[in-house]
């Protein structure tokens, strides 16, 4: 860096790299802000590196998800990153209550917790680990929910189960402190503002059109806009399909024993 400053290039998406004063290891994920009114397509952007939590804090945008490893199924409750912990606290089953039972917005919290099992459920986490003492799985939560009533399959993954159980749950949450709409679209960058070409994209053709794929389309062509086959009829000409002419299969052999297939 010219004058002995530390800092580093980031790849935002843009045709040019941005410059951050900030010393980073390589092939590290950071969230960047970029300057008020910058010139997108500029060589020389100067950005600032600034916690993951600071789009969604300051915008109220979902800006990802951060992960805990937890050893055991009491460290997803101790080892809470939040000052006082979760004051809602949810697990899922189906042996739980029925979901559609609560009344909307009757889940009130500032920091909730929902836990999803394996294809056994929370009870072998529960078993496995010494340092909880009750004696159901059921007992460690406020709330032991079915999500999925009447699922019709006996388990369900778990990344089905999270996005499932999101949507059955949205209307029943409530936050105390409500997430502030977003209304910056007009500040994320479009895919004209990268300076990259667009595949199959121009100012003049928003579409993509077959042409522009450089494969040679099937009964299509410029001067051909449609199938032949379903416009022949409209014309008053029926359309003729060739089709090639394949050798007839051999008869199977004579069962001599009888259809012997069902002991097969």
């Amino acid at each position: 860096m010219k004058n002995n400053k530390v800092g580093a290039f980031v790849n935002v998406g843009l045709l040019n790299d941005v410059l951050v004063y900030t010393a980073l290891e390589p092939n590290l994920r950071v969230t960047v802000k970029m300057p008020a009114g910058a010139d997108l397509k500029s060589k020389k952007i100067r950005a600032k590196v600034v916690p993951p939590s600071q789009p969604r804090q300051e915008t109220g945008i979902y800006w990802g998800y951060s992960v805990r490893i937890a050893n055991s199924l009491s460290q997803v409750f101790t080892k809470c990153p939040y000052r006082g912990g979760y004051d809602l606290t949810i697990g899922t089953s189906d042996k739980g209550k029925n979901v559609n039972e609560l009344e909307p917005g009757s889940l009130s919290y500032q920091h909730a917790l929902i836990v999803f099992g394996g294809v056994l459920g929370l009870d072998p986490a529960l078993e496995n680990d010494q340092k909880l003492t009750v004696d159901s799985v059921e007992d460690l939560f406020e709330q032991y929910l079915n999500t999925v009533p009447a699922q019709g399959s006996r388990t369900i993954r778990t990344e089905e189960a999270i996005l499932i159980s999101m949507a059955a749950l949205g209307n029943k949450l409530k936050p105390v402190n409500a997430p502030k709409p977003f209304t910056s679209f007009e500040a994320i960058p479009q895919s004209q503002d990268t300076g990259i070409q667009q595949y199959a994209f121009n100012a003049k053709r928003s579409k993509l059109d077959s042409q522009d794929t450089g494969i040679q389309q099937y009964a299509f062509n410029a001067k051909r806009s449609k199938l032949d086959v379903t416009d022949a009829p409209k014309n008053g000409n029926p359309a003729t399909i060739s089709r090639p002419s394949l050798p007839r299969p051999p008869p199977p052999p004579e069962d001599k024993f009888g259809d012997m297939s069902r002991f097969d």
